[in-house]
């Protein structure tokens, strides 16, 4: 089975992933273009994604090793790309061995890195939407819109607001990063203030 979805949020892909697992299936394969491929199984699968960047080639390797000792198999990732990793396992009984940042420090350590990883993503995007969004043209393009009357007004209006909305997409979809970012940030500072 071949399922594709767009995530911004990898602690959302992470979820999504797992949802899908809990219905009998594992991860087979991720593609470069982000669909994953899951075969049925009887057993249960777990999957965890992890976000290490600025790895040497030998670090890279400890790093695939530390998480293969622990059972942990690499579905998707490189030390080149985003630093995204998408690892699995057989479900265990003991909540500790499922997760790959099992105390406080590395936790804190994990969602630092996931809102450093938002953050240059989010940055890019704004600066993209600065450069090519023009605040100088308006939303509604129908001239004479505000003056029609009743009827008229409701119809022209309705028929122009889905154009509206996609003009505006790339707005929203700006906010809609700031707001992941920030989500991520909120739950990095509790971690760290619980630390404490």
């Amino acid at each position: 089975m071949i399922k594709y979805k767009a995530f911004l949020d990898p602690l959302k892909e992470e979820r999504w992933i797992n949802s899908v697992l809990e219905q009998g299936y594992k991860i087979k394969n991720k593609t470069w273009t982000g669909a994953y491929i899951f075969e049925e199984t009887d057993k249960e699968y777990i999957a965890r994604i992890d976000y290490q960047d600025k790895f040497t080639l030998k670090d890279y390797e400890e790093y695939k090793m530390i998480y293969k000792d622990f059972g942990w198999q690499l579905v998707s990732g490189n030390k080149n790309f985003n630093g995204l990793h998408v690892w699995q396992k057989e479900k265990s009984s003991d909540e500790n061995l499922n997760e790959l940042n099992s105390d406080i420090a590395s936790s804190i350590s994990y969602f630092k890195r996931i809102f450093y990883y938002l953050l240059s993503i989010t940055s890019i995007y704004a600066l993209f939407i600065f450069i090519i969004y023009n605040p100088e043209n308006k939303v509604f393009l129908t001239p004479g819109l505000w003056e029609m009357q009743s009827s008229l007004f409701w119809k022209a209006l309705l028929f122009e607001l889905p154009f509206v909305l996609l003009r505006m997409l790339p707005v929203i979809l700006l906010i809609f990063m700031i707001y992941t970012t920030l989500t991520t940030y909120n739950k990095y500072k509790k971690l760290e203030n619980n630390k404490r």
